[in-house]
């Protein structure tokens, strides 16, 4: 296996609506509340970071259903980042400002890369990692957890 780089794999709930939007190529942007810390985007001083983020589908599905690399990240107010991503997010402007609702909050929107999405095979973190918790917005996966996933991938 190659060495993981740390921080740079997490996993993302979110509501099925949502993943399947993006799953049919409608939603090409992910909004969030909040980021893992961007600040530093290189490896080895010059060469870009790469993030996966993996697809967890919140209650009644509770599944990690595929993945993602972030391309482009967008952030602003939401003022700002609606004409950035408007054509993008998957989301009417009434649902893109009843989630993003504070007009002085920052808020991102990740765009979606080389999406992976598992359809036959599904992957239950709740049996394969014992006392698993997807966290409320996002959480990195340790090294172990992303082993597991990249034999999934790959299987």
């Amino acid at each position: 296996m190659p060495k993981i780089e740390p921080k740079t794999n997490v996993i993302c709930s979110i509501k099925p609506k949502w993943v399947e939007k993006i799953k049919n190529g409608s939603k090409t942007v992910e909004i969030r509340k909040q980021v893992p810390n961007f600040a530093d985007q290189t490896v080895n001083g010059n060469q870009p970071r790469t993030w996966i983020w993996y697809l967890y589908e919140s209650a009644p599905v509770k599944l990690i259903t595929g993945f993602f690399k972030v391309g482009q990240i967008f952030s602003g107010t939401p003022e700002e980042l609606w004409k950035k991503v408007k054509n993008k997010c998957g989301m009417t402007k009434e649902q893109f400002f009843k989630y993003c609702d504070n007009p002085n909050k920052t808020y991102y929107g990740l765009e979606i890369e080389d999406l992976g999405v598992w359809k036959d095979d599904i992957f239950d973190p709740y049996k394969r990692f014992p006392g698993f918790k997807p966290g409320q917005n996002f959480r990195y996966l340790n090294e172990n957890e992303v082993n597991e996933l990249l034999k999934f991938r790959k299987g």
